[in-house]
């Protein structure tokens, strides 16, 4: 052994050696940052920025029974508001994953959630159905660009132990914010709000619900102004000394000790192998580049994604990804619906129950001429909202189990049993015969679904390069928001059609994904994912493995030490007596953006991020589930028929699909914190003008406009935080948004409990504006949204993205003050000194007229390796998975608290007996139907509806606990085999739903369902993380995230049509996805130890 070694101790932190005389790589640097407060200042962050992505697609599903009289919504304009947010993701997720992979994450995170906040403002202001459709997808436009940035961000502050479960974290945010709307639905919706603004505007308990999920995005924004870029950005950006500031900031953070002490003094330039190859880019980008230079390299950079070895992935993660979107988010968006049905159907029939299908039948129109008498909203719907929480809790719940699953099963294996699970849940609430029944039946459902999302994105973080990574993760996001949008637009006329083709189509949408996942490993076995050479303790369980180069390839332990020429030693993150007894060697000289974060440690950054994940993600999951919450209530007011309400579901994802690509490209772009700050702002300004919305289309289109906010929000923010962690706990950070996701979900229910029952009317403007309680429930919600732009303005541009765009010096500075932070020593404490250069080239000078120029051209250049061979074939793959989880989570999330509503209805009619949940479900086609006879004046049923949000409540907090078990499962049993579990439970949980005989069964399997939803999205996305590498990680998020969303508005579409066919087809068209995807999760490759590229 050469030279001398120096060991730094840090508390609870593991060795690793580092060479004076060879830089250090990014694995290497992010392992030295360590695992601390940074960390968890990322989930805080997260929480606030992943609830704004679940806000921004699921809030119309509890708008559409507040909502429905209000904005006359029929049962097709439901089903168009749930499916234009994914239209407006759709739109934009290319020039979203092309953005954050060109210009960076902190940029894209930050105004993508402040322009979220706006139209969610804007959804909140909605008088009309046209107006509040413009919102929602002008927000799923923007909120697609900051979830792919969010992803990549925070699994590029991860080292590769911990980046596995950094989706994770961002499924249990999720989760969390899926409780938070039915939760925030239950205190706003029974207000009966109806108050008048200027004469114009009448601002309603809906719009007030819209209102107040604008403020996760707008917490989101302002957070992300305090947030350094991503240090693996910047290392392939070339910009190595600011991504070392990142690391000494994050390793003073995380450690408390000073930023000089970091280990690390040099970080490898990832930018010379394509100075020395020209031909070859991979997907990297040039150093010192101009906007016009960004933007060419952009363009080139998504070439790889189109052919070998990254094509077949590619395909096989966009299919998987289509199919869980577009059966997770129909379902989902349609719960609230459906519980809204069965809550009519027990008003109308003394609170007894019958089948689902029974109970449905309100959604198919009856053949008749007379006319329909006035529409009315029962607010005595509290199940509604409890349902829809029980279904979000359930997700938690999963998300925590898929956490331990993911690394214990693998990533393929989990998909697989998520599919099949999710498949046959689906197919199963055909047969429930009571409101237990549904709800736990569509728990475990959306909870699977959820999970199956995540684990596809972590999938394709883990199988494509950095600069891929973001490009890829849009491009699966925008084939799943495909897949919800049709199954949003589609959904309204499966109900109208019976009670069977819904439930089996959604279930055997997810099936599909198993069945992909195998029919791609028989085609293609070369895309079989290998893991990545790293050097690994080779005594112990460290999960930390640092890829090491040129000759420092050796291994090391701490008592006997051979071969090795380094003369540094630090530890991070020994937790265990073993992990203290090998020490990870690391290159001399600059090190790697991984290196430089692990030594930051994990500390009180960290959690400091985690707890802004808390209004940053409430505010995408108020956006995303607040129409499921609006719809039963608004349905009188804006004249919603069965139809309407999936499309308002559909609305957040169809404007995530459409900003998906966009936000992508503008997070690697421009950075992570800028457009999450920018972004939340502009979401919360959305929001508050959704909340004025008069009708189903002015809401409708707020939603898109909200959903393509959110959409690139929910990618800015899973991109900021996973560059903010290393590879120990940047899978976890992933869990810990899912958990706090799912507090999102229980959230929106209570909220929508105080305020949806509240039965006012507020005439402003005039006349011309009428405010109910869910118009201020949208306004109360925009408050998220800003708070988080607000918090987002202190917070530092994550030091990947800085060392990705050259920046080494600012990023070493933030991992000085990250390591500070959580380690509480000095910055020059901080013993990395020195970050690689990840920038392939130097930039070329230009004119300040031809910036923008440069940037549009070397973006273009950047997104072209997307499409080559080496990404292409794993972008699609975990598109196509997170397209089937999404779809099959969001689904049934969003019409749970239709579905809870429906029940309490039924109950509330029939002296509060139950019966098959098809039979309650029937009052969801009664309110929007013509018959022979005289149809009753439409009501909203509001009188004792706590159950409603009690039950949307229960299914957040389901979640809660999944996300909270999922930290542990996703390393014990590894990302593709917690993945197959996952989708069985899923598939299975959703298709059993349909024999629900009560609400307690159903609330269970809903619960469930969505909890295991919830953590397979969230397992995908650290392993999008992983696969894709820094310049093009946000893109791939983004692409993902449009393509899943799309699958949300095929799901609530289709869902109603499903419902009105008959009740069995919903239930087990989404079990039977679930199940199918099964298939492409064995497809995915093993990334469970990959570092960052």
């Amino acid at each position: 052994m050469s030279g001398k070694a120096k060991v730094y101790s840090f508390s609870k932190l593991e060795a690793i050696i580092i060479p004076d005389d060879k830089p250090a790589d990014f694995e290497t640097a992010i392992t030295a940052s360590g695992f601390g407060k940074f960390n968890i200042i990322l989930y805080i962050v997260a929480t606030a920025a992943g609830w704004s992505s679940v806000f921004e697609t699921t809030t119309m599903s509890f708008v559409f029974p507040a909502a429905e009289c209000d904005l006359n919504l029929k049962l097709s304009h439901k089903g168009l508001l749930n499916a234009v947010t994914y239209s407006g993701m759709i739109c934009s997720a290319v020039i979203w994953g092309f953005l954050c992979d060109t210009l960076g994450r902190k940029k894209l995170l930050l105004i993508g959630y402040f322009l979220d906040a706006l139209f969610f403002l804007m959804a909140a202001s909605s008088q009309s159905f046209t107006l509040l459709m413009i919102a929602k997808f002008l927000g799923g436009f923007i909120i697609t660009g900051p979830f792919a940035a969010l992803t990549a961000y925070l699994s590029e502050f991860h080292n590769a132990q911990h980046r596995a479960r950094v989706q994770m974290i961002l499924g249990t945010i999720f989760s969390i914010g899926n409780l938070v709307l039915p939760l925030l639905a239950l205190g706003v919706f029974p207000l009966e709000i109806n108050v008048k603004v200027f004469n114009y505007f009448v601002f309603h308990s809906w719009n007030l619900y819209l209102l107040i999920c604008s403020l996760p995005a707008l917490i989101s924004a302002i957070a992300f102004l305090f947030l350094p870029e991503s240090p693996k950005f910047l290392m392939t950006m070339g910009r190595n000394e600011k991504a070392l500031q990142v690391f000494r900031k994050v390793y003073r953070i995380n450690t408390g000790k000073p930023e000089h002490t970091f280990p690390i003094t040099e970080l490898v330039d990832e930018t010379i192998s394509a100075k020395d190859n020209p031909n070859k880019r991979e997907g990297q980008i040039t150093a010192n580049r101009t906007k016009t230079q960004a933007l060419k390299e952009g363009w080139q950079q998504m070439k790889p994604l189109f052919f070998p070895p990254h094509l077949g992935k590619m395909i096989l993660v966009v299919s998987m990804q289509c199919f869980i979107m577009m059966s997770l988010n129909t379902l989902r968006l349609w719960l609230p619906q459906i519980f809204q049905a069965i809550s009519d159907y027990q008003y109308y029939h003394n609170e007894t129950t019958t089948s689902l299908c029974e109970m449905m039948e309100v959604f198919q129109p009856n053949n008749g001429s007379l006319a329909t008498t006035e529409c009315t909203v029962n607010y005595n719907n509290i199940e509604v909202y409890t349902n829809s929480m029980i279904v979000a809790f359930a997700s938690i719940v999963a998300y925590i189990a898929a956490g331990t699953l993911i690394n214990t099963l693998g990533k393929k294996q989990l998909l697989c049993i998520l599919g099949v699970v999710s498949g046959i849940v689906a197919m199963t609430l055909y047969f429930s015969r009571n409101m237990p029944t549904t709800v736990a039946l569509s728990s475990l459902f959306i909870s699977f679904g959820g999970i199956g999302i995540n684990v596809i994105l972590a999938v394709v973080v883990d199988l494509f390069p950095t600069t891929l990574r973001t490009m890829t993760v849009s491009l699966t996001m925008m084939f799943g928001r495909i897949g919800a949008t049709l199954g949003n637009l589609v959904f309204p006329f499966l109900l109208e059609s019976g009670c069977a083709p819904p439930f089996f189509s959604v279930g055997a949408v997810m099936l599909g994904v198993p069945v992909s996942l195998c029919l791609f490993n028989m085609v293609s076995p070369e895309y079989r994912l290998q893991s990545i050479t790293v050097i690994s303790n080779v005594t112990s369980k460290i999960t930390t493995r640092l890829r090491l180069t040129q000759r420092s390839k050796t291994y090391s332990n701490l008592g006997t030490m051979t071969n090795c020429t380094t003369r540094k030693t630090f530890f991070i993150s020994s937790r265990k007596k073993e992990n203290c007894e090998v020490g990870n060697e690391v290159p001399e000289g600059p090190v790697e953006f991984e290196t430089a974060i692990s030594a930051l440690g994990f500390g009180k950054f960290n959690i400091t991020l985690f707890l802004i994940l808390i209004p940053s993600q409430w505010t995408l999951i108020f956006d995303a589930a607040l129409m499921a919450y609006i719809s039963p209530i608004a349905e009188c007011d804006l004249n919603l028929s069965l139809s309407d309400k999936g499309n308002l579901n559909a609305a957040v994802p169809s404007g995530g699909i459409i900003g998906a690509v966009i936000w992508g490209v503008l997070l690697d772009t421009l950075g992570r914190r800028k457009l999450i700050l920018y972004g939340y702002v502009a979401n919360g300004i959305i929001i508050i003008i959704t909340s004025l919305s008069q009708s189903y289309l002015f809401l409708l289109i707020l939603k898109f406009v909200s959903g393509g906010v959110s959409g690139g929000l929910y990618i800015a923010v899973c991109t900021y935080y996973a560059e903010f962690h290393s590879m120990k706990h940047r899978s976890k950070m992933q869990i810990a948004m899912g958990f706090v996701a799912g507090g999102g979900y229980v959230a929106l229910p209570l909220l929508s409990s105080f305020l949806l029952p509240m039965d006012f009317t507020v005439i402003l403007f005039n006349g011309y504006i009428k405010f109910h309680s869910w118009n201020l429930l949208i306004l109360v919600s925009s408050v998220l949204s800003f708070m988080t732009g607000i918090i987002y303005i202190f917070l530092p541009e994550t030091p990947k993205y800085l060392m990705t765009e050259g920046n080494n010096e600012e990023a070493l500075a933030v991992f000085r003050k990250v390591y500070t932070i959580n380690s509480g020593k000095p910055e020059d404490t901080y013993p990395i000194a020195k970050l690689i250069n990840e920038q392939k080239e130097t930039r070329e000078e230009v004119d300040k007229e031809n910036v923008f120029v440069s940037y549009m051209r070397n973006g273009l250049h950047q997104i072209a390796p997307l499409f080559n061979r080496n990404y292409f074939p794993k972008l699609m793959l975990v598109t196509v998975i997170e397209f089937i989880i999404i779809t099959n989570m969001n689904t049934l999330r969003l019409w749970l608290p239709q579905i809870f509503q429906a029940i309490h209805e039924y109950q509330a009619s029939h002296n509060g007996t139950t019966s098959h949940l098809c039979t309650m479900l029937e009052t969801l086609k009664g309110k929007t139907s013509s018959s022979n006879m005289t149809i009753p004046v439409c009501s909203v049923n509001t009188d004792d509806s706590f159950s409603v949000y009690l039950n949307s409540m229960v299914n957040a907090i389901v979640c809660m606990v999944g996300y909270a078990m999922a930290g542990t499962l996703i390393n014990i049993l590894g990302k593709k085999r917690l993945l197959c579990i996952l989708g069985l439970i899923s598939g299975t949980t959703v298709i059993a739903t349909y024999w629900s005989q009560n609400t307690f069964t159903t609330l269970a399997l809903t619960s469930l369902s969505l909890a295991v939803n919830g953590i397979g999205f969230d397992v995908v996305m650290t392993i999008i993380v992983v696969i894709f590498p820094t310049t093009l990680r946000a893109t791939a998020i983004s692409t993902m995230l449009m393509i899943g969303r799309s699958g949300i508005i095929l799901g609530s579409v289709l869902f109603p049509i499903l419902l009105q066919i008959g009740c069995a087809p919903p239930f087990f068209a989404l079990g039977g996805i679930a199940i199918a995807a099964i298939v492409l999760y064995l497809l995915l490759p093993n990334t469970d130890t990959e570092s960052l590229k």
